[in-house]
């Protein structure tokens, strides 16, 4: 039986590697300013390197091995059922209402989803009567995502194998994930305009964002980041077109589901 006992048994990772502990500092200084009140334990998995907050608890890894490994290493230190996996490129920037997320957690956890993507990108689900989640159906391309979902652990413990990338994840993940017999779920798109956790992309393949540019000079984050140099153009532009194809694509799925 799943154990529900709130934010007892949720707890959330920040999965990261020390090549990329300079965003440790601005990114928890957008979570902490715009969640405040976040009542989950908050991980940091790290491979060697310590992160000096009292809210977080620091986890290693040890050797990087795969992303895979190290992430199945730092689930087995985790004590609550359930798991938020972050990626430390996503910074929080607007304020968080804390009420939704719960009630969207929990709405998860009676369901007893295997995975519940928590940010409202594609794949979207198609509405199902008065639920915030739907869906989302064996075969879905990118029906895993390695970017803001709570996970029953053992779940994902059971999806992982050994040496694989995030990337490899989503894709051979998603293939996997069609033998697990708990339901995966995503947002509607009633919430594209108004998503619980909304957030700026601000690395992409180890290079700043350009579209980041200016919150990060809102949040006065950039000298923080200055060791980094901006993706091309070219890149920003194939990850703009990217995301349109994405949304495009759901919108004709909603469309023809309805």
């Amino acid at each position: 039986m799943i154990s529900l006992s709130g934010t007892k048994n949720v707890g959330i990772l920040v999965v990261s590697c020390d090549r990329y502990s300079d965003l440790w500092e601005p990114f928890f200084h957008c979570l902490f300013k715009y969640w405040p009140d976040c009542p989950y334990q908050i991980y940091l998995g790290s491979g060697a390197i310590a992160f000096n907050n009292p809210r977080v608890r620091t986890l290693y890894y040890g050797n990087d091995i795969s992303y895979s490994d190290n992430l199945s290493i730092l689930l087995d230190k985790i004590s609550e059922c359930w798991v938020v996996t972050w990626v430390d490129d996503r910074f929080l920037s607007e304020t968080v209402d804390t009420l939704l997320v719960q009630r969207l957690i929990e709405e998860a956890q009676c369901r007893g989803a295997a995975y519940s993507k928590l940010i409202p990108e594609g794949p979207l689900a198609i509405p199902e009567g008065e639920s915030s989640w739907g869906m989302v159906p064996t075969g879905t391309r990118y029906r895993v995502s390695m970017t803001i979902g709570l996970w029953q652990k053992d779940l994902l413990k059971q999806l992982l194998i050994g040496d694989e990338s995030a990337w490899e994840i989503e894709r051979l993940g998603s293939v996997r994930s069609d033998r697990i017999g708990a339901p995966f779920l995503a947002l509607t798109s009633d919430f594209r305009k108004s998503p619980p956790l909304r957030h700026i992309h601000v690395v992409i393949k180890g290079r700043l964002v350009r579209s980041s540019l200016g919150f990060l000079r809102k949040e006065c984050l950039t000298n923080q980041l200055k060791k980094r140099v901006f993706e091309s153009r070219i890149s920003s532009f194939y990850v703009w077109s990217y995301h349109l194809l994405f949304r495009t694509v759901d919108f004709l799925r909603r469309r023809i589901g309805t």
